[in-house]
This record gives structure tokens, C-alpha cells and sequence, in this order.
């Protein structure tokens, strides 16, 4: 395995910078500049621990490059590979060699998508763990705190899910094979590298996240279009129960979902 300088060569007060003229209502915090503050002062409140939290997302739809902008680009290659697309033709090229053998010298390469793939849901976890080391010393509404807590536990199941469905075979059937590296503390780039855990273990963490997550998350309300909501977060609860093959929770997640987002759920009878 590679240094662990190779994902998280950033941490989460190199975020800062991105997100100083924004906030969660679109008007700049009322915060001491960004340049001056400590990565403690931080962490000391909800309201400045937002700053670290807007970067990360920030950095979320950043463009790497033409083929990695995001988890919108992994979604296009997830689509591009699903057993229920066939790619008849190149197209513009950006996603073909996601689902064509002929360009397996790229899944090794650092300039392309495996490799973004990897280093990016690394770096958020790498954030938000420092977010969540300072859970208990967090000052401020606990609400407030609610909400970033729950935020990071999300961004962190998710980020985990992801990687997983990448770099893994699916957890039904396999649940001894070897999937990813977990890491749920502060990490820096010196830190040694984890042996890769098993399915089993890694859809345990993700699921004691997202749970978390929605826990934490119920009862707040959404700051910024950008941030996950309660709602989210049980759709990405949903989404991690279809893979994990719990259509019972799945089912629930995705209702509750639905009723939190304010949405009617349809059935067969409304059509």
C-alpha cells in the first residue's frame, strides 16, 4: 500500500482558505480571518467549525480534471457500468475506458479516475475526522452541534460506501474478502497506513455512520442547499441497505426520506 501521503496529503484547515468569503446563508461568517485562526479555535464552536465543513464541500464539486470533477463523474462512470447500460460506442471518450478491458493500464495510472477515485474519499475522511474528534468539546447549541456532528458522519459513510463499491467485491457473499483501509481518527501525512479490512467491517463502520448521522441530523434544519439534510441522509441510508441486500430497511429509510424532504410518496393507486 502506498504512503498514506498519498490521500491525505491534505487536512481539513487546508479547506479553510476555500470557503472564507462564504457561509451557510451566503453572506460571510462573522469570523476572525480565516489566515489567523488556529485549527483548536476551529473546532471550539459549531458556528467556525462550518468553515472546515463548507471547504470540504466545497471541494466536492472542484474540478480535477476532465474525467474527475466530483461525485458527479463517479456517478456517470457508476452508470456507465451498471449491468443494465451497454456502451455501443466511444462517444466523447470521457467515460469508455470506465467499462472497456482495453484501457486496464489506466486503473494503476495517478492522473485518472481510479486514482481520484481513492485519493478524494480519502481527504474528506481525513477532514471530518477532525471534525469528529471534537465532538465532545464542541461548544454551542446542541442542535447547532447536531448538525455538523451529523454532517461529518455522513460525509464519512458515504465517502466509506463509495469506496468500498470500488474497490471491492459486494458485501452479500463476500463479507471475508478484503475491501478497504478504515480510519476514524485524525490522521496527518506521516501517519502509517492501515491494512485493508474486510466487507464485513467496512459496511459496519458505514452503517454505524449514516445511523449516527441520521440520529443527529433529525430535528435540525438545513443551513445551505449544499449541506446533507435528515432527509439525505436517510436516502443515503436507503441506498446503502439496497447494496447491503436489507430491503426491509431500505424500504423504511427511503419512506422516512420521502416524508422528511416534504414529498408525497406515490403508490400504484395514484396512477
Amino acid at each position: 500500500m502506498k504512503n498514506m501521503k498519498s490521500f491525505i496529503k491534505y487536512s481539513v484547515f487546508s479547506l479553510v482558505a476555500l470557503l472564507a468569503f462564504a457561509s451557510c446563508d451566503g453572506e460571510k461568517l462573522e469570523l476572525n480571518p480565516t489566515s489567523s485562526m488556529s485549527g483548536a479555535s476551529l473546532m471550539e464552536n459549531a458556528n467556525s467549525a462550518l468553515v472546515p465543513l463548507n471547504g470540504l464541500y466545497r471541494s466536492m464539486y472542484t474540478y480535477q480534471n476532465s474525467e474527475s470533477f466530483g461525485p458527479v463523474s463517479f456517478n456517470f462512470m457508476n452508470d456507465a457500468m451498471a449491468e443494465d447500460m451497454v456502451m455501443g460506442a466511444g462517444g466523447s471518450g470521457w467515460f469508455e475506458w470506465d467499462v472497456l478491458y482495453r484501457f486496464k493500464n489506466y486503473y494503476t495510472s495517478t492522473g485518472e479516475r481510479c486514482y481520484t477515485i481513492w485519493n478524494m474519499h480519502y481527504t474528506w475522511i481525513s477532514n471530518v475526522n477532525y471534525i469528529l474528534a471534537a465532538e465532545e468539546t464542541m461548544q454551542g447549541e446542541k442542535t447547532d452541534v447536531n448538525y455538523v456532528m451529523g454532517q461529518a458522519y455522513a460525509i464519512r459513510a458515504y465517502s466509506y460506501f463509495m469506496l468500498a463499491q470500488n474497490f471491492a467485491r459486494t458485501l452479500v457473499g463476500h463479507e471475508n474478502e478484503p475491501c478497504v483501509p478504515i480510519y476514524t481518527e485524525p490522521t496527518v501525512p506521516g501517519t502509517e497506513g492501515q491494512p485493508r479490512s474486510t466487507n464485513a467491517e467496512v459496511y459496519a463502520q458505514i452503517d454505524k455512520d449514516i445511523n449516527k448521522a441520521c440520529e443527529l441530523l433529525k430535528g435540525t434544519t438545513q443551513k445551505h442547499i449544499s449541506h446533507i439534510s435528515y432527509a439525505a441522509a436517510l436516502g443515503l441510508k436507503a441506498r446503502i441497505a439496497l447494496v447491503e441486500n436489507n430491503w426491509q430497511t431500505a424500504k423504511d429509510a427511503a419512506h422516512e426520506a420521502i416524508s422528511a424532504s416534504g414529498k408525497k410518496i406515490l403508490h400504484t393507486s395514484d396512477f
